[in-house]
């Protein structure tokens, strides 16, 4: 079976959390910690306290050694270990990284995401100097925010593109990352995210109270 057809997610859930990978990507929010006992990569995310959330350490992952194109496959693939984690853990730690994804994903843009593109709010927590939030351009005006994220997000899709067909043209289909069996997902809920980010316009200046500035 394939991928998506394997892991306990909705059609929804899957869109929107690989629409969050991709805004956390953008946003510096993705955490990758040292390789432990040949287990691969810890990987987790940051909430919007500045706190760690992991996902399930080591990662479900069917091939020889997890490679960064497929970090995405592999947390993915993991959504089908994490319900038992959380059950034998008596805990909903396992799934708490989960759902900062989806949540950062959801339809319509994440309120943190909407309120800085349309405002330049800061994003609680978000001081890394490659999130594209500190980017001096980010300073500017709407349509620069919504460029900075737009083209983040669409170099991050053509990179997986490319590096995907770089390894279908060397390798055989049984050595393709995982990734390449979600990508039309992937597509989808990118196509998603930047009709969104297209769609903002700000018609006042609004503050936090709701309050036009005059």
């Amino acid at each position: 079976r394939l991928l998506h057809e394997s892991i306990p997610l909705d059609r929804m859930a899957l869109d929107q959390l690989i629409a969050g990978w991709f805004t956390a990507q953008a946003f510096a929010m993705l955490i990758k910690g040292a390789e432990e006992g040949g287990l691969g990569p810890k990987l987790g995310i940051y909430d919007t306290s500045g706190a760690e959330l992991w996902f399930p350490h080591p990662l479900l992952y069917s091939g020889t050694r997890l490679q960064t194109i497929d970090f995405l496959g592999a947390v993915v693939e993991s959504t089908i270990i994490a319900p038992a984690l959380a059950n034998a853990q008596n805990s909903m730690d396992p799934l708490k990284a989960y759902q900062r994804l989806i949540n950062l994903g959801e339809q319509g843009l994440a309120p943190e995401i909407r309120a800085w593109i349309e405002r330049g709010k800061a994003i609680p927590g978000n001081t890394a100097p490659t999130s594209i939030a500190n980017k001096p351009e980010a300073g500017i005006d709407v349509e620069s925010r919504k460029a900075l994220m737009r083209n983040f997000i669409e170099n991050q899709l053509t990179k997986l593109r490319e590096k995907i067909t770089e390894v279908a043209e060397t390798s055989s289909v049984y050595d393709l990352p995982n990734v390449w069996e979600i990508l039309p997902q992937i597509e989808h809920a990118v196509a998603r995210v930047i009709h969104e980010v297209n769609a903002i316009t700000v018609i006042d200046d609004l503050d936090d109270t709701g309050f036009t500035t005059v």
